[in-house]
């Protein structure tokens, strides 16, 4: 198996002690395998052929410790408290979610929002499958 975000996520949690170890060696646990490729020779890698490139963006660590301790575990307790499953599925739930890819951005701003509010983007993009930015 290979360490995927999920497995990053875990472990930010656990880090800021909303997880015990485990909670947290139970979220680590391999539920799905993924086939891996590997090209190994100039011949293999000859035959791909390029589709898209994109940037990506990580978190800045003050910015990560912001989301990590402030924000994450308040949402995450009212995803528990109002949805009626454990603290693993919650945060499985919300970091899974286009609510969490939106906070995780910087720029976006959502990280002004109450855990209250960004509760409630989460619960109508899973009634909707759609994500809502509040009125200001």
């Amino acid at each position: 198996p290979v360490a995927d975000d999920d497995v990053y996520k875990t472990l930010q949690v656990y880090n800021t002690g909303l997880l015990t170890k485990e909670q947290a060696l139970e979220a680590l646990r391999v539920k799905k395998l993924f086939n891996q490729y590997v090209f190994a020779t100039n011949e293999t890698v000859s035959i791909l052929k390029f589709v898209k490139a994109e940037e990506v963006k990580y978190m800045d660590e003050q910015f990560n410790s912001i989301l990590s301790i402030a924000l994450i575990p308040h949402v995450v307790d009212l995803i528990v408290q109002n949805e009626g499953i454990d603290d693993i599925a919650a945060i499985n739930e919300f970091y899974n979610s286009m609510t969490y890819e939106k906070l995780a951005i910087e720029e976006t701003k959502m990280w002004h929002f109450s855990p209250l509010t960004i509760y409630s983007m989460w619960k109508y993009e899973k009634e909707t499958g759609k994500l809502e930015f509040p009125e200001e």
